[in-house]
């Protein structure tokens, strides 16, 4: 348990580092010229995230 709650946290603090910076967005969002990665919602609640491209 204390493993996946560390995993979580992790994993929440990337995805909130991706969306202060505008290289994220929600899937269902419209992405921009800056958007790289894409925020899915996963049926119990836990998010992850999908690579959409680099940055060059």
């Amino acid at each position: 348990m204390e493993r996946d709650d560390a995993e979580r946290r992790v994993v929440e603090k990337f995805i909130s580092d991706l969306l202060a910076r505008g290289e994220a967005v929600f899937e269902g969002e419209e992405p921009t010229s800056r958007t790289t990665h894409v925020i899915e919602r996963a049926d119990d609640g836990r998010l992850s995230v999908r690579r959409l491209r680099f940055l060059h």
